[in-house]
């Protein structure tokens, strides 16, 4: 259209003045056609800008250019709604117990059912009133367990327990629960007697053997046998000292003889298996 315009436009300006009346009248009619004045080709009608349509009120065009030609589309961009934080706390643990035994304390809990469990806090006091801020271990949150090694003798522990998911939030703690170290019982058990010796004196067998150097030692027990076959039905009894004399006795009469200690503790008597055995042929 714009060759066919200025074709027209240098004929008529060579003096033809046919050309030039269909130059205007041409001029006239490709105004009329596109909505535009003359001499405004590309704008938006009511405004006289170039540009998009919308600008001049309902009746307003555009084009991209005057050959109605499109792009293509644009690099796509996305956008992701997060979620809402996690700002709600697991449930507090339950079923908190403690236990002192061999000079440590156990503890045990039931496991917390929340799926983004992430671990637990274990909190210690010296005093039932002094609550501590500050955990004195973090656990795996798949151990229900823990043993406290770093206790002292005589001291009564207080522990509380709380749980943690991933988003960091920290449940209440649990019930308080305690345990007192006593002293350790000894689980020792004392050294058989040594060096027995039995001798026939006026009428009986005089037994001796060397004291022993336990210092919580309770007393002996004398075990007689006639065929070297011991059971603790044979006893003679317990003794306190490092003697003791048989005067039940038969005369051509072998007897075999063996001792046991034992310690006292608390209300458990621990004793050594018997010492090897004296043989007296009356």
């Amino acid at each position: 259209m714009v060759i066919f315009y200025i074709r027209y436009l240098a004929l008529a300006w060579r003096g033809m003045w046919p050309y030039r009346l269909a130059f205007c009248v041409l001029l006239v009619w490709a105004a009329s056609a596109y909505g535009q004045s003359p001499g405004i080709i590309g704008t938006a009608a009511g405004t006289g800008s170039p540009g998009f349509a919308g600008d001049g009120g309902p009746a307003s065009q555009a084009k991209l250019d005057t050959a109605d030609n499109i792009s293509a589309f644009s690099n796509r961009v996305s956008v992701l709604i997060p979620l809402p934080p996690d700002t709600i706390p697991p449930a507090a643990p339950t079923e908190m117990a403690a236990f002192a035994v061999d000079g440590r304390v156990f503890l045990q809990w039931a496991a917390n059912s929340v799926p983004d469990l992430a671990a637990y806090l274990l909190f210690r006091e010296d005093d039932e009133q002094h609550i501590s801020s500050v955990p004195r271990a973090q656990l795996p949150f798949s151990t229900t367990t823990f043993i406290d090694d770093e206790v002292t003798i005589g001291q009564t522990y207080f522990y509380r327990l709380a749980a943690i998911d991933s988003a960091g939030n920290q449940s209440p703690t649990s019930e308080v629960v305690q345990a007192t170290l006593h002293l350790v019982p000894d689980h020792l058990s004392p050294n058989p007697p040594a060096m027995p010796t039995a001798e026939w004196i006026r009428g009986m067998i005089a037994l001796h053997w060397v004291v022993n150097v336990e210092p919580d030692l309770s007393d002996y027990l004398v075990l007689r046998s006639e065929d070297n076959q011991f059971m603790l039905s044979d006893s003679l009894g317990w003794v306190s000292q490092a003697s003791f004399a048989d005067s039940a006795v038969a005369m051509e009469t072998t007897y075999c003889y063996r001792l046991v200690a034992r310690v006292y503790i608390f209300t458990d008597y621990r004793s050594k298996p018997p010492c090897c055995p004296v043989k007296w042929f009356c």
